[in-house]
């Protein structure tokens, strides 16, 4: 199965989200800090990466996908927004957002761990010509 960064700062979403994906089979390294997890990425190298708008550190999701994407290696990697944030409400960040390369956005209070989950199989989808 996959190997997965999630960045997460809710303590108790995130070690759900780790049991549930390693009982999927999923390896799942969870971290708090953005910076920590691009040490992290580098690493790891994950096949996704599961990110919230909101990080630790006063930094932004958004800010760490410039970050992560100023790498020409993780410029193609699969990046799942899990956000408390209604896509509708960053209608002047949908552009960006765009330009960076994420594969998929889901709103957490609509979105259920295994709604997640098939997220997840999608994006890791290989595309075929």
């Amino acid at each position: 199965m996959a190997s997965i960064l999630l960045i997460e700062t809710d303590h108790i979403l995130a070690k759900n989200l780790v049991k549930f994906l390693g009982d999927k089979g999923h390896k799942v390294v969870w971290r708090v800090d953005p910076q920590e997890a691009i040490v992290r990425a580098d690493q790891a190298l994950p096949d996704v990466i599961i990110l919230d708008i909101f990080l630790a550190n006063r930094r932004s999701g958004i800010e760490f996908l410039y970050e992560l994407r100023s790498y020409p290696e993780w410029q193609q990697l699969p990046v799942v927004i899990f956000s408390y944030v209604a896509a509708e409400n960053l209608k002047n960040c949908l552009e960006s957002l765009q330009q960076l390369n994420v594969s998929a956005y889901r709103y957490k209070p609509t979105t259920s761990l295994t709604e997640l989950a098939q997220t997840i199989d999608q994006v890791l989808q290989p595309v075929s010509a």
